[in-house]
């Protein structure tokens, strides 16, 4: 299930680490068959009423009719007495005298209609015994004579319940080099810019993003990061001492603190799979102005926009590619790159051969294959102008394989070169 957000004027499906086993979970019909309760986590109790509208339309999509499945949202607060009682009221069942009358009462209902419940339970602090108690309602209706299913989906925050459907960092699927128009260009760049700066939670990304509009007008990127940079510091300014204190201790001397403690107040993440843990970009970015030089080379990777420039690397390799296989160099290829080419034809070689399959159609052809992107240039007959786009596509590339900054110059820098490029 993707989630679709606004910020800055565009907006953009996002995808959650949750959204793929949701989705299986969902498409198994669980309101046909035994029901059960799903947990959902999400950032903070501001996300929870936009997830469950997602879950609710995609409900009624994946049933399309077939049982006629009604979905009911209900808020749950410190004031609930009891999850039964929340659950009788969201199907409007009087609470019986005893726990048997209240579960024929819900089983008769659910007999006769088959209901998803929504139930927000990121107001509460003891959100792990409320499941609890959804699960043993979930188990005693299915042990009656005569059985019913019980679906609910709860909501909780972070860090409130083991085994959820994490929907509390995500990411959009929208890239700025998707877009032709530069109006539409800026205004998904920002989107991403503020979907990383926030750590991919939602609502902090729409409070910020309000900011920005007031702030940021089109293609003024030095206005942005003076925004980012005080919405940032405010942001610190505003998580609680302690919080600060250990993620400091941490910077410090790693091995001194609790990593989980961490990561569950939200001040570390791994943005990725393959990802090492580092305090999130917008805490890195309030902590950079005041840090020693040891310090700031540690948060420095932590602000770069890892999703902007992992697709400005991956539209310049395409580009390059495509040019190698368009133009061939004249002349003898450096020592080196001849001997790469006889270290390729070594079945003994790792390298650039490792990643061939065998069988693979599309091996070197020759050692011109095994150059560097600035040796091919030089050793290539093009026009002028053509060889200054060239250069100008390899230092795009290796600026952001060597870990530099990723900003509305990159975009504009890859979008004039690719459009030299295709004119050629």
């Amino acid at each position: 299930m993707l989630l679709r957000v606004e910020l800055a004027g565009h907006a953009a499906p996002w995808r959650f680490p949750g959204s793929r086993p949701f989705d299986e979970w969902l498409s198994r019909y669980p309101w046909r068959a035994d029901g059960g309760v799903a947990v959902v986590r999400v950032a903070s109790p501001a996300d929870a009423p936009p997830v469950a509208c997602a879950i609710e339309r995609e409900v009624y999509g994946l049933d399309a009719g077939a049982s006629d499945v009604r979905a009911r949202a209900a808020t749950v607060d410190e004031s609930a007495r009891s999850m039964v009682g929340v659950v009788c009221e969201a199907l409007e069942v009087s609470h019986g005298l005893t726990r048997r009358a209240t579960l024929l009462g819900l089983a008769a209902v659910l007999r006769a209609q088959r209901f998803v419940l929504l139930l927000d339970l990121t107001g509460i602090e003891e959100a792990p015994a409320a499941l609890d108690a959804l699960d043993g309602l979930h188990d005693d209706l299915a042990k009656l004579p005569d059985p019913a299913a019980l679906t609910v989906v709860a909501l909780v925050r972070s860090g409130g319940a083991r085994g959820a459907f994490d929907f509390a960092r995500g990411d959009p699927v929208d890239r700025a080099l998707d877009f032709i128009d530069v109006s539409r260009a800026w205004r998904c760049y920002v989107h991403t810019r503020l979907a990383w700066e926030c750590s991919g939670e939602p609502s902090r990304a729409r409070r910020w993003s309000n900011a920005v509009s007031e702030r940021v007008s089109q293609e003024d990127d030095d206005a942005l990061e003076e925004t980012l940079n005080d919405l940032a510091a405010a942001d610190w300014r505003s998580l609680g001492a302690d919080a600060r204190a250990r993620l400091l201790t941490w910077l410090e001397a790693p091995l001194s603190t609790s990593i989980e403690r961490l990561v569950g107040e939200g001040t570390l993440w791994r943005p990725g799979l393959t990802s090492p843990l580092r305090p999130l970009p917008w805490i890195a970015r309030a902590l950079l102005p005041g840090a020693d030089l040891r310090l700031r080379a540690r948060l420095r990777g932590a602000v770069i926009c890892a999703p902007l420039a992992e697709a400005l690397i991956g539209a310049c390799l395409d580009l390059e590619a495509q040019h190698r296989a368009t133009v061939r160099p004249t002349g003898e290829p450096r020592a080196e790159t001849i001997d790469a080419w006889a270290r390729f034809g070594s079945p003994a070689a790792r390298g650039e051969r490792m990643h061939y399959p065998g069988g693979c159609p599309a091996t070197p052809i020759d050692a011109w294959d095994m150059a560097s992107f600035g040796e091919h240039i030089a050793a290539s007959v093009l026009p002028r102008a053509l060889t200054a786009t060239l250069h100008d596509l390899r230092v795009l590339r290796n600026t952001m394989a060597h870990g530099h900054y990723a900003c509305w110059r990159s975009v504009a820098e890859l979008r004039a070169v690719g459009r030299s490029l295709t004119l050629e």
